[in-house]
């Protein structure tokens, strides 16, 4: 049946089904994805999971996008991980709910809900979820919290591609550099794997950011992957820095940027929870 990944993209509407799902499968050397959108409301969610994922599947990671802290418990105070991809050049390319705001709390605790319920689902035996392997994970299983716009927002060059508005996200997708940054992505992921069909096809809001969290889960499970945050709070996963984009001078400027928040982040002395804020990479600490 091969190894799957399950990307979350939260959405919390009464009225529409904003919640993406994706399922990335990878079979020797097949690559498959599925996505579809679900509702609000509890039991469609577990039902279209149910439909999305075969019985008795290995889910070998699964990434949400959404606050999520240790033990899946709800907190109501600003991150280190948000801080860190809040704070200077990050800011003008699209932000993490943070936690402690209203809206961040609605997306914090529907992102609880939604891993409470996958988990609930291994509970179940409908598939199991492959035990975490990294350090300072917040489960006991592989489950990480993803930010599609920021992972999609460190591929391009620095001047590339700064969208604006709502919906950041897609217009990251929409733009050739970061499609065949995404490309150049995979094949480093999975060399020998040939997807289906162009990533361009993937032309719904939900579905494109639920596929990124799928490929959040895939980048850690091969540990080619970047974590900003805290073992205190959680972490927000980007992708591995072989895929950044450069500035003029050849550097990464996204790295250029952590480097920078990071000792603003650490010495804000109204958050003295973000002193131990770090820059993990391949599940080694990088910067701080």
């Amino acid at each position: 049946m091969g190894e799957h990944y399950l990307g979350i993209d939260v959405g919390y509407s009464n009225d529409e089904a904003t919640t993406g799902l994706c399922l990335i499968t990878v079979n020797g050397n097949s690559l498959q994805w599925r996505c579809l959108k679900s509702f609000k409301d509890s039991k469609k969610r577990s039902e279209d999971l149910r439909w999305l994922i075969p019985k008795g599947a290995r889910i070998a990671g699964v990434a949400i996008d959404g606050p999520l802290a240790p033990n899946l418990e709800l907190i109501n105070h600003y991150r280190s991980a948000e801080a860190l991809l809040i704070t200077g050049e990050f800011g003008k390319r699209g932000k993490p709910g943070q936690a402690n705001s209203g809206n961040g709390q609605q997306l914090h605790y529907h992102a609880t809900q939604l891993a409470n319920l996958v988990v609930a689902l291994h509970e179940i035996q409908h598939f199991s979820l492959a035990s975490a392997t990294h350090p300072d994970a917040i489960h006991k299983f592989r489950l990480v919290e993803a930010f599609p716009t920021g992972f999609l927002a460190v591929l391009p060059e620095h001047d590339d591609c700064i969208p604006y508005g709502r919906h950041k996200c897609d217009r990251y997708w929409e733009a050739p550099r970061v499609l065949n940054n995404l490309r150049q992505l995979l094949n480093f992921l999975l060399p020998n794997c040939r997807p289906p069909g162009e990533l361009a096809n993937i032309t719904d809001h939900e579905h494109r950011a639920a596929f990124i969290c799928a490929l959040t889960a895939l980048c850690l499970e091969r540990n080619q992957y970047v974590s900003v945050g805290d073992a205190e709070d959680g972490e927000i996963i980007l992708p591995p820095i072989e895929v950044w984009g450069h500035n003029d001078s050849g550097d990464r400027w996204a790295e250029l940027a952590l480097r920078e928040n990071l000792p603003k982040v650490r010495g804000n002395r109204r958050f003295p929870c973000h002193k131990t804020a770090r820059v993990m990479r391949n599940g080694q600490r990088w910067i701080g």
